[in-house]
């Protein structure tokens, strides 16, 4: 039985991976144990280390609605029973916020989240996402929020990502077989009659054609 909704389970770590990769160094210079975290999670040191010295990136789901008038539901086969499934579509905002304790020139929160915007539009990232029926929709602007602590600045910067996602829940029990249908009246394919609407023959309600399914 597949998951209710988006699949989290493999969407929430298929984020971080993906973000851990797109805010490391533009030329390619990695820094392996350096990695992006919920905020919501265990949240772990800045590494002191590395090219990501001081650098923290913690994404936040802050709002998840419905897009359009509504979910759809289906009925498909499953063997010999009719399985009801929900479907639609979620618009998702994913916050980015990155901290820098020891910002450099090279590295500080807005270059990272502006190098993040800019690569999420690789084609090898699209299809990525599209593996976990995740799409863009709009990246916003990269806002500056440092504070300052006693005589010291933290660098901080946060941007929101609008992403859709696919919504499915499929009823573990099945709404039964279309056993039969009753035709009780037919649309004849004739002349309207003298007001312009078609001509309905209703056969009798004692003697309804019944087509049963094999």
């Amino acid at each position: 039985m597949n998951d209710s909704g988006p699949c989290w389970s493999e969407i929430r770590p298929g984020l971080i991976e993906l973000f851990t990769e797109l805010a490391q160094n533009p030329r390619g210079i990695q820094a392996p144990e350096w990695k992006a975290e919920w905020q919501d999670g265990p949240r772990k040191a800045a590494t002191n280390s590395g090219l990501l010295h001081g650098v923290t990136l913690t994404l936040r789901i802050t709002t998840i609605v419905c897009v359009g008038s509504g979910d759809e539901i289906r009925y498909e086969e499953a063997g010999q029973d009719l399985q009801e499934t929900i479907y639609g579509l979620r618009k998702v905002t994913l916050n980015l916020q990155c901290e820098s304790s020891q910002p450099s020139d090279a590295q500080w929160p807005m270059s990272i989240l502006e190098r993040i915007r800019t690569r999420l539009f690789r084609t090898s990232i699209t299809e990525r996402l599209l593996d976990m029926n995740v799409g863009v929709i709009d990246i916003l602007a990269a806002r500056d929020i440092s504070s300052k602590a006693r005589a010291h600045t933290l660098s901080r910067a946060n941007m929101d990502v609008l992403l859709t996602l696919v919504a499915s829940d499929e009823d573990p029990v099945p709404t039964g077989v279309i056993a039969e249908v009753w035709v009780t009246a037919e649309l004849q394919d004739a002349a309207p009659d003298e007001d312009g609407n078609p001509v309905i023959v209703t056969g009798p309600p004692d003697n309804p054609q019944i087509i049963t399914s094999p």
